[in-house]
């Protein structure tokens, strides 16, 4: 439920068109309020007044693709970057989840606790090789380093976090 309830007003609103499933992540941005849940995603719009229990707009953005991972929700410029909840970068621009999503396009991986670049790690829920526990995947973080044009999904890992970083500049 999200809104307001102080006698006598009450303008107050249960989040239910994606599914009632708990809230793991609100964002706010200039376009909407973006609500995560662990296998959906939804927006509120419209102006707040007196009443924005009827005047607002509640959008499902997805019903099938959420996080577990809040410290990934990440707004940059127009875009909103979060792991998915199989551990998978993805981006919405607008209301729209990002199509080829955005792990499709991965550019580099690379470990900070290294001093050399390494191969990239593979995606999980798509290959082989690299996968995440629940809890790992609740830990995800996602960064944005502006000096260099990237979004930086961080991974936790027994021999330190993986950053996997995507392009903010289309380069």
């Amino acid at each position: 439920t999200t809104g307001y309830e102080v006698s006598p007003f009450n303008n107050a609103w249960t989040l239910s068109q994606t599914g009632s499933e708990p809230l793991v992540a609100l964002l706010g941005a200039n376009d909407g309020l973006y609500f995560f849940r662990s296998q959906s995603i939804g927006r509120i719009t419209g102006q707040v007044t007196d009443q924005f229990r009827t005047d607002g707009v509640q959008d499902g953005i997805s019903t099938n693709v959420g996080t577990t991972a809040p410290g990934s929700v990440l707004h940059h410029e127009s875009t909103i970057y979060f792991a998915d909840q199989n551990g998978r970068p993805q981006a919405l621009d607008g209301a729209a989840l990002r199509q080829p999503p955005l792990w499709h396009d991965m550019e580099r991986a690379f470990s900070p606790t290294r001093d050399q670049d390494v191969s990239p790690r593979q995606i999980p829920g798509e290959v082989t090789g690299f996968t995440l526990a629940s809890a790992d995947i609740a830990s995800i973080t996602t960064v944005v380093l502006p000096p260099y044009g990237l979004v930086c999904f961080a991974y936790p890992s027994s021999s330190g976090p993986y950053l996997y970083g995507f392009s903010t500049t289309g380069r």
